[in-house]
């Protein structure tokens, strides 16, 4: 018989991996602790995954950001206007759920009507100094100071192009109604790499051959601002794509995001 997500929790917590966050004071939703066995699990796929792609690889140099960043960096990546989900509250039992812009949704504890109260932002916020109003956000991505980094990494390593830029750290999202044990938590760990190739020298890449076939699911800017979803698209149309944005050719499709 297969194993539920309940019966995994259930099972980490008694041998010691996963235990809920401040569950003597009645826990907090969304987040967990690592045990003895949890922890030292954590760390071994975390040292194996820089060596075999930071330390093993000559064209890969890693960071390690700072989690909280000036909130300039995300305003300009989108995630203080666009990185939202629907909030859906149900009256008669206090529920919460998220959900699309326009749908009906049933609560799934009281299968009562629920109402959309509008957008809410997926950042933490927090407060920088002893000033008021002085707001930053926990970051709910490791990639954002790879990219801020880029030039600071590319002339202190001295990298050229194409390489990557590797770090693994702590991301958090706020979500609405965290659920499926560490699948929607609040807090959690990324293993990122951003690999940089001159948009006019894609094919200097020794490695596009090996990917060019691989499907992945892209969110354009065009598609950002018109709070629209993914498109599918493999990696050589969007190299080329890109490359076309590089030369100041018309994209039908809207810039990459």
């Amino acid at each position: 018989m297969a194993m539920s997500i309940d019966d995994m929790a259930v099972f980490c917590k008694k041998k010691g991996f996963i235990f809920p966050n401040s569950e003597i004071y009645g826990g907090f939703s969304g987040f967990f602790d690592y045990g003895p066995l949890g922890v030292e699990l954590k760390n071994n796929i975390k040292n194996a995954f820089w060596k075999r792609f930071v330390s093993e690889r000559e064209n890969i140099s890693g960071i390690d950001g700072s989690i909280i960043t000036h909130p300039t960096v995300w305003k300009a990546s989108g995630h203080v206007d666009n990185f939202t989900d629907f909030i859906y509250r149900c009256d008669k039992c206090k529920t919460m759920v998220k959900g699309e812009e326009r749908e009906e949704v049933k609560c799934p504890k009281c299968k009562g009507a629920m109402r959309n109260d509008g957008r809410f932002n997926l950042m933490f916020e927090t407060n920088v100094g002893p000033v008021k109003g002085n707001i930053s956000y926990l970051r709910p991505e490791t990639a954002q100071v790879i990219f801020t980094d880029f030039k600071l990494v590319m002339d202190s390593s001295r990298q050229k192009l194409p390489f990557g830029i590797a770090q693994i750290g702590k991301a958090f999202r706020n979500e609405i109604s965290p659920r499926d044990f560490l699948f929607r938590c609040r807090e959690f760990e990324q293993f990122e790499i951003e690999f940089f190739v001159h948009p006019r020298k894609v094919n200097d890449c020794p490695f596009i051959s090996e990917v060019e076939t691989m499907i992945v699911n892209l969110i354009t800017a065009e598609n950002q601002a018109a709070h629209k979803e993914h498109v599918d698209i493999n990696i050589k149309q969007m190299i080329e794509k890109i490359r076309a944005i590089a030369e100041g050719a018309a994209v039908s499709t809207g810039p990459i995001a």
